[in-house]
């Protein structure tokens, strides 16, 4: 079955989507994603998966590395 043109991904058992968020755009003071990162952090029960690249993707990767629910 098709939503709105896109395909549904199968289900992952190994993977669950259960509190996962993801979090696409330009890493930019704009977009202020040091937002969410912090929140993330703070709640190691939400699994974020962060994509997109910019200005901030190299200091947030390090500054966040060693969280095991946050992903770049």
């Amino acid at each position: 079955t098709q939503l709105n043109a896109i395909t549904p991904l199968t289900e992952r058992p190994d993977r669950p989507c259960q509190n996962k968020i993801i979090y696409v755009c330009r890493l930019a003071y704009p977009k202020r994603p040091d937002l969410i990162l912090k929140v993330a952090a703070a709640n190691p029960k939400f699994d974020l998966d962060i994509v997109g690249d910019g200005e901030y993707y190299q200091d947030l990767k390090k500054e966040y590395a060693d969280y095991n629910n946050i992903h770049f």
